[in-house]
């Protein structure tokens, strides 16, 4: 039966790894869209309200295109209040850009202070918030500067950026573009909105007065609009101001490769050298903590030191749980302290035969006493949901074996820690390049995946001794499972605005790495070891034992195979024990009356037996209340390339 418990925590195993893959599948479900060749990205903007509490009398935009495929962006927002605000601020699209050195000025307002900041509403943007004089009536220029990353490129020598973001709440006047290439393009196309444009003037919709030239070099692009006016979106019943879209073609060797922008960073030496630093110094950890002692095992006819089954079973792994509890009805029966009436097999009845002896342990007292509070004669059924408080009593009388070496325990910790660490504080630290104070935090969600292979580290190392090789290498994969998944997890959700997901994934490596090296540092404490020796020689006896021997022992003890029956089942060996007696006739258990009880009879038993138990031992149920809740959101149309973006006030 205790094969049983282990197909059910294999089961319970199996489907937390199936959750985190089916949660990881759902969360990388693409945000980008393909669109005419073009990579579309959604932007959420504030919401148009009838009576705007803005008003965008002017936008100057000048971006430089740089061959390391950055953008130097300045951005002149002139702003009049329509209302009283706290706060101008321009959102920026973390999603498929990185931004460096944001910074913000409005030298004719004293009051002026800036700070950039995650939008509390929508984690894909950055805000720069432009705090103080948005007083009703003020008029205010802001200017607004930041390097661009391109973080989803695809080819080499295309290029397409939301040089006027897509997300604006109100309309927009007065636009002046200028956009310097680093050589001429060998083609470049252009949108307002959904529309795509030519060069020179031509009527767009949702807009006025669209002009666009090119220099003579070829270099530099020029656009400017009277207005850019508000469009309707169907899907999210909003309305924003449409963008400009540019998607310029360059000559091959125009724009630094994909591979350097993407893989081959700047920051990449540094987060290589972090993460040996971690994974050294985790190796270093475990190697000073890891002490392991050598287990001796010795072939044991009998329970070592007269070991009842539930210790036992606590003293294998750790734990006590139902299959152990229920060990100890056999042995409580084959100790001659009660016997089992079976009648009616669905329903074996327990009459108690005598008291325990006074120096018996307390566990032992209260899991005995508590089947026999309503009297000495009772059935199974009738302790459905009563025998819980017992069980839980003992299992904390009951004294725990100390398993693990103190020093080992804090190796097998510190790799995780270090990991942790080594993965928050890296984007935390590259996080300053954005600028105006902004801080990240998000990276300590990293410790989820680490505690999550640290728990079933634990456990597989507690269960070393009962589980099958099998089900230990399962174990194993799963670690890396989980690791790859907490990579895969960080990568796509966290930090993609800061580091580009090729170092993220080398910064995660790093530190799974660390941590699953030090899960091998847990060490088992010397007189433990030799207690466990002693266990696993006793099981070593139920495994390997042949026939012809247990003939031998039965002519000195006819009840042999009930008397190792209940060990069986807390060291997980119960088939193998039933499977020596297969050829074997022995005689009914001694503690059985009611019935003649063959072999195959008493398997059925057993399983009752495990059923009646199970449902003794469950908790009272309460009846519990619930609530629910709900919500909604709302989102925008995006342009063709990275970066855009809106703009609001609060």
């Amino acid at each position: 039966m205790k094969r049983n418990l282990i197909k059910t925590r294999r089961q319970g195993a199996f489907a937390i790894i199936l959750l985190f893959l089916i949660c990881s599948f759902l969360f990388l479900l693409p945000i980008t869209a393909k669109d005419g060749g073009r990579y579309a990205l959604n932007t959420v903007q504030a919401s148009a309200f009838e009576t705007p509490s803005i008003a965008v009398e002017r936008l100057e935009i000048k971006a430089v295109v740089r061959s390391d495929r950055k953008v130097e962006m300045s951005e002149n927002f002139t702003v009049r209040f329509l209302k009283d605000q706290r706060m101008f601020y321009r959102m920026l699209d973390k999603r498929g850009a990185r931004y460096y050195d944001i910074q913000a000025f409005c030298p004719e307002n004293p009051n002026f202070s800036y700070h950039v900041a995650d939008n509390p509403d929508y984690s894909d943007f950055l805000d720069v918030n432009c705090v103080g004089g948005a007083q009703k009536g003020n008029v205010w220029t802001y200017r607004i500067t930041y390097i661009m990353e391109e973080n989803l490129a695809i080819s080499r020598d295309e290029f397409s950026i939301d040089v006027i973001g897509h997300g604006g709440p109100v309309e927009i006047h007065n636009v002046i573009v200028e956009m310097q290439f680093p050589d001429a393009p060998k083609s470049i196309r252009m949108w307002i909105g959904d529309n795509e444009i030519a060069f020179g003037e031509a009527p767009v919709a949702y807009a006025e007065n669209v002009r666009t030239a090119l220099s003579e070099d070829g270099k530099t692009l020029y656009m400017s609009a009277d207005v850019l006016k508000l469009k309707h979106n169907l899907k999210y019943e909003e309305r924003m101001a449409v963008g400009f879209t540019v998607e310029s073609l360059f000559n091959e060797g125009t724009l630094a490769s994909i591979a350097e922008t993407k893989y081959f960073t700047k920051n990449l030496i540094w987060i290589i050298l972090g993460g040996v630093l971690c994974v050294g110094l985790a190796a270093f950890i475990c190697i000073k903590t890891r002490k392991k002692v050598e287990m001796i095992t010795v072939v044991n006819v009998t329970a070592p030191d007269e070991m009842d089954p539930m210790k036992m079973g606590k003293w294998l792994d750790g734990v006590v749980d139902n299959e152990d509890v229920t060990s100890m009805i056999y042995y409580f029966a084959e100790k001659g302290y009660l016997e089992i009436d079976l009648t009616d097999e669905d329903d074996p009845i327990l009459i108690k035969k005598c008291d325990l002896p006074q120096d018996a342990p307390t566990y032992i007292k209260t899991l005995f006493n508590g089947l026999f509070k309503s009297g000495e004669e009772v059935a199974t059924s009738s302790l459905s949901e009563k025998y819980f408080a017992s069980v839980e009593m003992a299992k904390k009388q009951m004294p725990s074996p100390t398993m693990y070496q103190p020093k080992s325990i804090f190796g097998f910790l510190a790799g995780g820690i270090l990991g942790g660490l080594y993965a928050a504080l890296t984007p935390m630290i590259m996080a300053s390049q954005i600028g105006g104070g902004y801080s990240y935090f998000a990276g300590f969600i990293a410790f989820l995946p680490i505690v999550a292979i640290l728990f079933f580290a634990y456990i597989r190392e507690n269960y070393r001794y009962k589980w099958k090789k099998n089900v230990h290498f399962a174990v194993g994969v799963g670690l890396i499972i989980i690791a790859l998944i907490g990579t895969l997890g960080f990568a796509f959700f966290l930090a993609s605005h800061i580091m580009t997901n090729f170092e993220i994934v080398v910064m995660d490596v790093f530190c799974f790495i660390a941590t699953l090296i030090c899960t091998s540092a847990l060490s088992r404490r010397g007189e433990y070891v030799k207690e466990l020796g002693d266990i696993l020689g006793f099981k070593d006896f139920i495994i390997y034992t042949e026939e012809d021997k247990i003939k031998f022992m039965l002519e000195e003890n006819p009840q042999l195979y009930y008397k190792v029956l209940p060990y069986a089942q807390v060291l997980g060996v119960t088939n193998e024990w039933e499977e020596k007696f297969a050829n074997i006739l022995i005689p009914a258990p001694a503690w059985c009356s009611g019935a003649n009880i063959s072999m195959f009879d008493y398997m059925l038993l057993n399983r009752c037996m495990t059923r009646a138990m199970a449902t003794a031992m469950k908790p009272p149920q309460n009846s519990t209340g619930g609530r629910s809740g709900g919500g909604g959101s709302f989102g925008s149309f995006g342009g063709g390339g990275f970066g855009g973006g809106g703009f609001g006030s609060r």
